[in-house]
């Protein structure tokens, strides 16, 4: 192989590297703002319970 076939080689070895390196961020990123949407959610909702019960009790 001539040294111009290890270079493209090269260069493409290291596009999939890139590629795969992004995407592992990309989907880091992505799992903690879907983990943050379902926690802050999650406490929304439970505040909401608990002020609709604080409320049944005044209104009783």
């Amino acid at each position: 192989m001539s040294s111009f076939d290890w270079i493209i080689l090269g260069a493409v070895f290291a596009l999939i590297v890139l590629t795969l390196v992004w995407v592992y961020r990309q989907r880091h990123r992505l799992f903690h703002h879907a983990q943050f949407t379902a926690a802050t959610t999650y406490r929304y909702f439970q505040t909401e319970e608990k002020q609709q019960s604080m409320d049944a009790m005044l209104y009783q």
